[in-house]
């Protein structure tokens, strides 16, 4: 009768919703009360599959919609109970829903109520917009539960719901006064290295690079410091970092990648990181990101080719027809990488830099034939 109770609680005001008259990926929101029910099944497979298709339709790719804020409050309610399982899973997926992907390599899309910020920048939008709206909502019904967040970040036992917690405060940027000490002082007695990770990420993204600095000197875990330079990089660049980030895109760091706000493996965060130092700096690590790439599988060549061109190219709207010494070292070793032409994802990237996406056109552009891929 209890435990009928507490879910009664958690989901009350649930039907009063007019779901079917919100929109998501695939239309009408009905199907979101049925789903939001099943987070509270005791079955881990059944869970498990729900957070997969509320990612799939009030978070589409990275999308929200008009159905979105209105399951902000039920997460809030159910992160406040500890005898949900996996918290930290819902926090993570709170996280999403106010800045979409969000990492060391891909800035976050948000809104505060007031204005609209794309790669940290604010953006001229209609306020009528659909999307617009969805994106305030979510950021104002989200600021109702900062309290929870530092609660959860101070006193849960489970590491996994504290360096969700962090994530959550890295995206609720306008409560940076309140949130930055609550971070240090957990970072302070935080035995958790992952936690400490997650944290480091969160200060960086509110923009604290004091406590990175120590981080990256005296932390003995090796994904906080990771994350303390990466996150310094962007914040804070300066030439002392070259070494400590070229360490870590030669020496990768395991499970790192399970870290919040982690774009992907230690070495390609540090290789992307790295290419945000002078050019002058960044240019002496292209030999160990080329050395990298050649080992890269699949989509973990995308951060290393995005640094590279970086360092070594300009952006521009016209073809290259002509390239420097550098430049050709950097396009022969990706013409004769195999893996980061099985992807699709990097014709932007190249066009933005003036080259071909397809590898043929880069080969003639160094003097390769065809053959000599």
């Amino acid at each position: 009768m209890q435990k009928e109770q507490e879910e009664r609680d958690l989901l009350q005001g649930l039907d009063l919703i007019p779901w079917e008259n919100l929109e998501h990926a695939y239309g009408s929101a009905r199907d979101v009360p049925d789903l939001l029910r099943n987070l509270l099944n005791p079955d881990p497979e059944v869970r498990k599959k729900t957070i997969w298709a509320l990612y799939g339709n009030v978070f589409h790719q990275g999308t929200r919609y008009p159905a979105t804020p209105y399951v902000v409050p039920f997460l809030i309610r159910m992160c406040a109970s500890p005898e949900i399982a996996k918290r930290g899973d819902l926090l993570g997926y709170w996280a999403s829903l106010i800045s979409g992907y969000f990492s060391i390599e891909e800035r976050p899309c948000w809104g505060d109520g007031q204005h609209i910020y794309v790669d940290d920048q604010v953006q001229a939008c209609d306020a009528n917009d659909p999307y617009v709206v969805a994106l305030h909502q979510i950021y104002l019904e989200s600021l109702r539960g900062h309290s929870l967040v530092c609660r959860l970040l101070a006193t849960d036992e489970d590491p996994d719901v504290r360096a969700q917690a962090a994530s959550v405060l890295a995206c609720l940027r306008t409560m940076a006064e309140i949130s930055a000490p609550e971070l240090e002082a957990q970072l302070q007695k935080e035995p958790s290295g992952q936690v400490r990770a997650a944290i480091t990420f969160a200060l960086g993204e509110l923009n604290v690079p004091s406590p990175l600095r120590r981080i990256l000197t005296e932390d003995t875990f090796p994904a906080a410091r990771c994350m303390a330079a990466c996150q310094l990089a962007r914040i804070d660049p300066a030439a002392a970092l070259f070494e400590p980030l070229l360490q870590f895109i030669c020496e990768p760091i395991k499970d790192y990648e399970q870290v919040p706000g982690a774009g992907g493996r230690s070495t390609g965060d540090a290789a992307f990181s790295i290419s945000r130092l002078p050019k002058e700096i960044a240019c002496r690590a292209i030999p160990s990101i080329l050395d990298r790439l050649d080992q890269a599988v699949s989509f973990d060549t995308m951060p290393l080719v995005m640094a590279l061109l970086s360092i070594a190219f300009t952006r521009r709207e016209e073809p290259l027809t002509e390239l420097t010494p550098l430049q050709k070292q950097v396009v022969t070793r990706m013409v004769r990488s195999e893996e980061l032409w099985s992807i699709g994802n990097l014709y932007w990237t190249l066009k933005a830099h003036g080259l071909s996406s397809k590898r043929e056109e880069c080969a003639k552009l160094i003097g390769l034939n065809r053959d000599s891929n």
